[in-house]
């Protein structure tokens, strides 16, 4: 069937590139029986061709380059049939306002429903699609061939027409951990599941659907393949966390896309007064039971406490492993968003399948981290970036510095206890910072005046604050920041700052760098 079509020629872009324009596809038989989708036209390449860097890997859509903007989706829930509905919808309109453009679904994780590519198609958010294969060696004998063809061909006539998927991947690590002996003494005699990766998949993408791209595995290429690997490939930067620990190093990626890195924090407080009794200490049975970070727990905290004051508390630990969180995800980001080989960065990870410490932007809960919510700044197509020694401006204008005192006042550099980097007249750019460690510096808890009306709580600081988060006594209440449309809190400074969240909650704590803020209810 040749089917001839007419529609006009409004495309389908990803999120920051202009409008996900969808166009109703009806196709009726003369049975009756009748087809309807919705479509977007675009066209999607992979572009791997050498440059003076090694190889590229850049997603061209309609012919023009596209940064990647985003995080590797696991399942929402553990119960798969939980994901769904208002909560599923609620958290990828977040990741859209946060300037994502795209998400990886994981290998490790499964098909996602349809109303997932939906939701991805009108967001404008393109989806990087793993078949189910992950960190792990799979039969490839001629059986299990054959049912690896049918599930692919069942899974690629389902998704095909998406306007949102960008592109099929083979596998998950699998490829890394043969070429890397993750298996040791227990590996085996050869790569088992490469016949499928190689060979099975890549031939049904061929028949199915020729027009994207595929690529055998994530990341394609590793450094026991090729030294250079990370020159002409993507990368899962584990060095960091599975590695030398402390998140500096990420500025030593020279990635061409970071399809995975990740640095945990813990969950909200009000996830773990949920999920766990009487929480009260970072130490407790029920909060190490609910950390899966693959991590010692005394490595964990002591990462942190590279940076940030040690936690005595649970409150404490909230507040200083999510600062972290967030400064590492600005190190990663600003570095790969500097580097001019770099075509994207998928944060591991986005949202999280049960209540845990984690690598998640969104807690199991729907809470989003201060990490969360610094991608608005780090996503924008213009950024203040600092490069290990000084900051740096992707976009227009004029970069400013000012050295600012205990107090949040002007002053001199030697006397200087945090940095503010900004663009006259573009304040959503601004980027504050200590000079030197967070958890050396000391500071007095600004009062933090409170106003209730018509379900807004507003917050507003009297002197100046740094990485001021709020935090509501009862979830069920509702919280969610105003500006935003996005349930959390925000890492705010400055000095007579305001936050305004959406809730009938009416006690809050409030938390900076300086400790714990006194709230004073205004009338």
């Amino acid at each position: 069937v040749d089917p001839i079509f007419e529609v006009d020629d409004a495309l389908w872009w990803p999120n920051g590139y202009g409008e996900p324009v969808l166009h109703d596809l009806v196709a009726t038989h003369e049975s009756g029986q009748k087809v309807e989708r919705k479509i977007g036209l675009r066209t999607v390449a992979l572009r791997r061709e050498p440059d003076e860097h090694g190889t590229s890997f850049e997603f061209v859509v309609n012919g023009k380059p596209i940064w990647a903007k985003g995080a590797n989706w696991i399942p929402h829930d553990v119960f798969l049939s939980q994901a769904k509905g208002v909560e599923l919808e609620e958290s990828l309109t977040a990741y859209k306002k946060l300037g994502m453009n795209m998400l990886r679904v994981w290998g490790g994780g499964a098909y996602e429903s349809d109303e997932f590519y939906d939701l991805c198609d009108r967001l404008g958010i393109l989806v990087w699609q793993d078949f189910p294969y992950a960190c792990s060696f799979y039969p490839d004998d001629e059986e299990a061939c054959d049912f690896a063809e049918i599930e692919a061909e069942e899974q690629i006539k389902r998704l095909r027409h998406r306007a949102s998927l960008a592109i099929w991947c083979g596998n998950n690590e699998c490829r890394s951990m043969w070429y890397g002996n993750w298996a040791g003494e227990k590996r085996p005699p050869r790569f088992y599941g490469e016949r499928i990766y190689d060979d099975v998949l890549k031939d049904c993408v061929e028949r199915l659907d020729p027009t994207r791209p595929y690529v055998e595995s994530s990341p394609l290429l590793t450094t026991q393949m090729q030294p250079d690997a990370t020159l002409h490939s993507d990368d899962h930067y584990w060095d960091v966390w599975h590695g030398r620990g402390d998140w500096v190093h990420y500025r030593e990626s020279n990635t061409r896309f970071s399809s995975e890195f990740g640095f945990p924090s813990s969950c909200s407080m009000a996830t773990w007064n949920q999920w766990v009794s009487h929480p009260e200490s970072p130490n407790d049975l029920g909060v190490r039971w609910h950390d899966k970070t693959r991590k010692p727990w005394e490595v964990f905290r002591g990462l942190v406490e590279i940076h940030y004051p040690k936690a005595e508390t649970l409150d404490d630990w909230v507040y200083t492993s999510q600062m972290n969180q967030r400064d590492a995800m600005r190190a990663a980001i600003e570095h790969y968003r500097l580097n001019p080989a770099c075509a994207g960065a998928l944060i591991w990870q986005a949202n999280d399948c049960w209540p845990s410490q984690s690598w998640a932007m969104e807690d199991y809960s729907r809470v989003m981290k201060p990490a969360g919510f610094e991608l608005k700044r780090l996503f924008a197509d213009e950024l203040i970036a600092w490069d290990g020694s000084e900051f740096r401006l992707i976009g227009a204008g004029e970069l400013q510095i000012e050295w600012l005192n205990v107090d949040g006042e002007a002053c001199e550099h030697e006397r200087a206890v945090f940095m503010r980097a900004l663009v006259e007249g573009k304040p959503w750019l601004d980027r504050y910072s200590t000079v030197g460690e967070p958890k050396d510096i000391k500071i007095e808890p600004a009062v933090i005046e409170l106003r209730i009306s018509d379900g807004a709580v507003l917050f507003t600081s009297r002197g100046y604050v740094h990485d001021l988060v709020l935090y509501p006594d009862v979830l069920s209440l509702g919280f969610t920041h105003k500006e935003l449309g996005i349930k959390g809190s925000p890492a705010v400074s400055g000095k007579d700052v305001s936050i305004e969240i959406l809730s009938h909650c009416q006690v809050w704590t409030a938390r900076s760098l300086a400790g714990e803020h006194k709230i004073v209810q205004m009338s």
